[in-house]
């Protein structure tokens, strides 16, 4: 026979699940920017072998999941997004999103990613691609967007676009 403190848990715990499940579906948070042709989002790659195969790997995972009106590529010359690394060792932060005069800069701070595993460096690789195409930080739903990498991957495992995410590039796009 189930106590009230058992059926009041089950119950707490459904409401929950039920919660974070509905919040998951439209929690997406845009930044206020999108390209005019997102067929490809062309990125040029300037990093050490890890940094460049974390944003290799997340390109993929972006492309499995993405809409076919949206696709991003790998290019040399003639890019959108400029994908890089750096080392500081006084910058709390594991990766980097800026856009200034009308560039767009993702980035990996070497001194943090350099420890990671491929999948932890990945996750902050996507997060980036994630900011790279319009999206903004979410902590309220399972994204890769969350915007802290101890939440995003040690607590959630998160290395590739999410249901959230990619409801936030069809509102987008």
């Amino acid at each position: 026979m189930l106590t009230k403190k058992r059926v009041l848990v089950l119950f707490l715990l459904i409401l929950m699940v039920s919660v974070i499940h509905s919040n998951a579906v439209n929690a997406y948070q845009l930044l206020g920017f999108k390209w005019s042709n997102p067929n490809p989002v062309t990125y040029y790659l300037n990093g050490n072998a890890n940094t460049n195969n974390a944003f290799l790997s997340s390109i993929n995972n972006w492309n499995n999941a993405l809409p076919s009106n949206v696709s991003l590529q790998r290019v040399y010359n003639n890019f959108n997004v400029y994908a890089y690394d750096w080392y500081d060792s006084t910058d709390g932060r594991d990766g980097l999103f800026v856009i200034s005069d009308g560039e767009v800069y993702i980035a990996l701070n070497r001194y943090h990613t350099d420890n990671y595993s491929s999948l932890k460096r990945q996750s902050v690789a996507g997060h980036e691609i994630g900011h790279s195409l319009g999206l903004d930080e979410e902590d309220s739903a399972i994204c890769i967007m969350i915007s802290n990498t101890f939440n995003r991957w040690e607590l959630l495992q998160i290395y590739k676009p999410k249901t959230d995410d990619i409801n936030g590039i069809n509102a987008l796009y």
